[in-house]
């Protein structure tokens, strides 16, 4: 009898060994999960960061029209980021527009229209990131300006930007999603200096095919001390 309890107390030890084994196995294999390159499956802003560097097509590279660095300046000319979003250049307007916000001047510079597709997940969600929104496709469609701010006062000023772009069949994009500024608006713009700058912002997909202006509206300005130096424009018109 004693044997047989003895034998009894020994099973329920190793089952538990046993169990605890297996569940270790599978909690360990599934915190790996994330890491799996599954293309079906989107990345997640929790799945860990990957090294990306992605290898232009040979045919592509090839193509008269292909700028391996620097800028695009004319029509049909593409490049492609580290992550694998490929950028095209479709139309460029040469603009002589400037506005006015009390004393600060607007030079508008150029337009450039760019037709983008993304042929990996990274370049996807780089790009979801980039703009805010995580229901961006794979081919989407952006309009680039660039443009200098003149600071006249004798103190240096803040600004965002562009805050808005409205379109012709009246949807609309703001900063919160769909528009990004340029980085170096986090700066102040030195009294009695300019700063040549530019914004990015996707078009939307009823606009794609007769794009023909936008309106955008640029931001408040304060100085240094967050004092209101102008109230953000009123909508102003970009023809292309």
């Amino acid at each position: 009898m004693k044997k047989w309890i003895n034998y009894t107390w020994l099973m329920v030890l190793l089952l538990g060994l046993l169990s605890g084994a297996y569940l270790y196995t599978f909690q360990t294999n599934e915190d790996g999960f994330d890491n799996l390159d599954i293309e079906n499956n989107l990345i997640t802003d929790r799945t860990p960061a990957r090294q990306v560097s992605y290898t232009v097509p040979a045919e592509e590279q090839k193509d008269k029209n292909f700028v391996s660095e620097g800028k695009l300046t004319k029509q049909g000319q593409f490049t492609y980021s580290p992550y694998g979003q490929r950028v095209e250049l479709r139309q460029t307007l040469t603009s002589k527009t400037k506005i006015k916000n009390d004393g600060v001047t607007y030079d508008i510079q150029t337009v450039k229209l760019l037709v983008n597709a993304c042929k990996t997940i990274e370049a996807q969600q780089h790009a979801r990131n980039q703009f805010n929104d995580q229901a961006l496709g794979k081919q989407f469609v952006t309009v680039q300006m660039n443009y200098t701010i003149e600071n006249p006062y004798p103190f240096d000023i803040y600004t965002a930007g562009v805050v808005g772009v409205n379109y012709m069949n009246g949807a609309g994009v703001t900063a919160l999603s769909g528009l990004e500024n340029d980085a170096r608006l986090t700066q102040a713009i030195p009294a009695h200096s300019k700063l040549e700058t530019g914004m990015t912002v996707l078009v939307p997909a009823s606009e794609r095919d007769q794009l023909q202006s936008m309106d955008i509206e640029f931001a408040s300005i304060y100085d240094v001390s967050g004092n209101l130096v102008s109230p953000k424009t009123d909508a102003q018109k970009i023809s292309f």
